[in-house]
């Protein structure tokens, strides 16, 4: 939380990718000083997660459908309640997603549009667009990719560039950017993310 701020405005909601290596430091991502400063700057929280797997695959949370989603709601109502801000349950969010939490939150993004504002799916994100819907077309996306991320290439770089141009044609605000000699981890993702999303 902000420090100082009376009232939260939104939320960034930063999903971790796959695995229970990425899922130990999940929570991690509220502590980045550099998305605390843009979150204090617009008085939004900041909000990292953490979805373990152990043996289960990692579809196990990434599809919302398994449970993920009802858990980020009792956990914003729990945080809500302890941080004494209510209105975090009313605010609306920006989400950050890494392969398989850019999947979590694009799937978020097309069932909760009226509550998104802006999503970045790094690494993914793109395997559960089906078709177009105008819907979320005038909501900003941008698809991170990695310049040799070989990490399941259909689904890291075709789909999202398919999906891409499909929103382009209604003219949404969507955009991709390759990141220069990067495999699947996030890189220096935060350098084009954070600046964008001011």
């Amino acid at each position: 939380m902000p420090q100082n701020v009376q009232t939260i405005r939104g939320l960034i909601v930063k999903q971790h990718g796959c695995g229970d290596a990425s899922a130990a430091t999940g929570l991690d991502h509220a502590n980045d000083l550099q998305w605390q400063a843009l979150a204090l700057k617009h008085q939004f929280a900041l909000l990292g997660m953490k979805f373990p797997t152990g043996t289960k695959p990692c579809e196990y949370w990434a599809l919302t459908n398994y449970g993920s989603e009802a858990a980020f709601f009792r956990g914003l109502a729990a945080l809500a309640a302890s941080s004494k801000h209510p209105e975090l349950e009313r605010v609306p969010w920006v989400l950050w997603g890494h392969s398989g939490g850019a999947d979590w939150s694009t799937q978020m993004l097309q069932q909760y549009p009226e509550r998104t504002i802006a999503a970045i799916a790094a690494r993914g994100g793109a395997f559960l667009f089906l078709g177009t819907n105008p819907t979320i077309a005038n909501i900003p996306v941008l698809f991170a990719l990695g310049e040799q991320d070989k990490v399941a290439i259909n689904e890291t770089q075709n789909l999202p560039l398919q999906t891409f141009k499909r929103y382009r044609k209604l003219a949404a605000p969507w955009a991709v950017a390759i990141e220069a000699q990067t495999g699947h981890e996030t890189g220096d993702t935060r350098l084009l993310a954070i600046p964008y999303l001011d």
